[in-house]
């Protein structure tokens, strides 16, 4: 597998836990893919 694969793989992972602690940081809950289902009426 060409490197830059993983190198776009690894940037994404961190992108996306950088994310991950400022939503925690701001004082949300945890994310819930669930949270983000609507319920139908």
């Amino acid at each position: 597998m060409p490197e830059w694969i993983f190198a776009g793989f690894d940037k994404t992972k961190r992108v996306a836990q950088q994310h991950y602690r400022d939503f925690v940081k701001a004082g949300k809950q945890h994310p819930s893919p669930l949270a983000m289902v609507e319920e139908p009426d």
